[in-house]
């Protein structure tokens, strides 16, 4: 090999070397943008879920309202412009108004695991909005309080009489809220079916209606057992 080859030898090297080296930082720049869009929206789904439970359910009509982090971000595309009841009926538009930059999950391995999660918080803040405001639960949950017991009733005809009832679980989400209903004996509820529960300000309430009464909607409030959040106990409204 002569001397002139092997300067042109090594010259191809270098280039080739080069060539590598620019290849593997712009990968590494590519996967770390795409990495942090990713999480980004991720963290973007997380702000929304929360912002909608603040709201009752309200979809953000701008980044301002949203955060002031997202007036100006650039890694996250969310759609400002659609309403929650659209989201709500039309789930799958989820993954068009919030999505990262680069148009796909490669890289965060939960996106459809956080989007079920944030469909579940645009209906339940919307339909306990709804049960908020009603007249009819409004007056059934005005009622909770009264004696504090230590086992429930005999009789069925003085479980909604209102008072409490002190129970072997301290209530930390609705799932304990459901067990301690269960706890009610079957024989108080005869006659009577649960409907609809909802959470309202560290308060969980389920409606009770007759079993022959087949016209209610979700919010018809005839009584309620209910159950406050880090308390033993379940309260019962007054009846008619």
């Amino acid at each position: 090999m002569t001397k002139k080859t092997k300067c042109r030898f090594a010259k191809t090297v270098v280039l080739i070397g080069s060539a590598i080296i620019i290849w593997i930082i712009m990968a590494v720049i590519q996967f770390s943008s795409r990495v942090s869009a990713e999480y980004g929206t991720a963290a973007a789904i997380r702000d929304l879920i929360r912002f909608v439970e603040e709201n009752d359910g309200k979809w953000p009509g701008s980044a301002a309202e949203l955060g002031p982090r997202y007036v100006n971000g650039k890694k996250v595309l969310i759609d400002y412009s659609v309403s929650s009841e659209e989201l709500v009926q039309c789930p799958e538009r989820l993954k068009d108004v919030v999505q990262p930059n680069t148009g796909n999950f490669t890289v965060y391995p939960y996106y459809d695991e956080d989007l079920e999660k944030l469909l579940y918080a645009l209906k339940n803040s919307r339909e306990n909005a709804a049960a908020k405001a009603h007249p009819i639960f409004q007056l059934r949950t005005s009622q909770m309080g009264g004696e504090l017991r230590d086992r429930f009733p005999d009789r069925p005809e003085d479980l909604f009489r209102g008072g409490m009832v002190k129970i072997d679980l301290t209530i930390k989400n609705r799932e304990d809220h459901l067990e301690a209903i269960a706890t009610i004996p079957k024989k108080l509820l005869a006659g009577h079916r649960l409907t609809k529960t909802v959470e309202v300000d560290g308060w969980f309430y389920t409606s009770v209606v007759y079993k022959g009464f087949d016209k209610n909607s979700d919010t018809d409030w005839f009584q309620v057992i209910g159950t406050k959040k880090g308390e033993p106990l379940i309260y019962f409204s007054h009846s008619w």
